[in-house]
């Protein structure tokens, strides 16, 4: 911080924001760093494309180690990708919303340095999700065995209840872009679902993807 004058003369304070930066090597470096909105960190390795949402230019990426949420509000990233792409070189900050971490990029990363991956998603249980939650948050997850103990359609940000044998999980329909909006609720059991792991200032969900 600096004091200068103006042309009249009177004293100013000229403030210059001092940011700090960070290579890190895996998206679990990175969700292991302190969210304080002041240090910028870069992810100098390939992290995958497992989602991506209109709603805050949202967008969910993960690599071998973990998995994390690009909320991108401001419309800093300009770069179109698919799920699939690689991108190499994501800088931001990190912040925390509602319990969910989230990467704030500072730029545009550009071009895809890669397509058409296959995001692998890590099998867990749902009591592991549960005592874990932190672990598996924003990675592509698979769950087997699951009942909704819910009838009727599925709402946009709607909370619907699950089980898995004795384990209560909750599933919300967090992303509105999705093509199961208005169509049935499974009766049977299923043998396996694929979510993502969010969460919010009132409780942690699974939201599937896609039908």
């Amino acid at each position: 911080v600096n004091a200068v004058e103006d042309l009249a003369g009177n004293a100013m304070v000229n403030a210059t924001a001092n940011f700090s930066a960070e290579i890190l090597t895996s998206i679990s470096e990175l969700r292991s760093k302190p969210y304080d909105g002041s240090t910028i960190y870069t992810l100098g390795s390939e992290a995958f494309l497992s989602y991506q949402q209109d709603f805050r230019g949202q967008k969910y990426i993960q690599d071998a180690t973990a998995g994390i949420m690009i909320d991108d509000n401001t419309g800093i990233i300009t770069t179109e990708y698919e799920v699939g792409d690689g991108i190499s070189g994501i800088r931001g900050t990190l912040s925390e919303f509602g319990g969910m971490l989230q990467f704030i990029p500072v730029e545009d990363p550009g071009a895809a340095t890669s397509s058409g991956n296959a995001i692998v998603p890590v099998t867990v249980t749902g009591a592991d999700l549960l005592a874990n939650f932190n672990d598996y948050e924003a990675r592509l997850c698979r769950l087997e065995n699951l009942s909704f103990d819910a009838a009727g359609v599925f709402a946009n940000g709607t909370v619907y209840p699950m089980s898995q044998g004795e384990t209560a999980l909750d599933f919300r329909t967090t992303f509105f872009d999705v093509d199961y909006i208005g169509s049935n609720i499974p009766e049977d059991e299923l043998e396996a679902i694929f979510v993502i792991p969010n969460e919010r200032s009132d409780s942690q969900y699974i939201t599937a993807r896609d039908n």
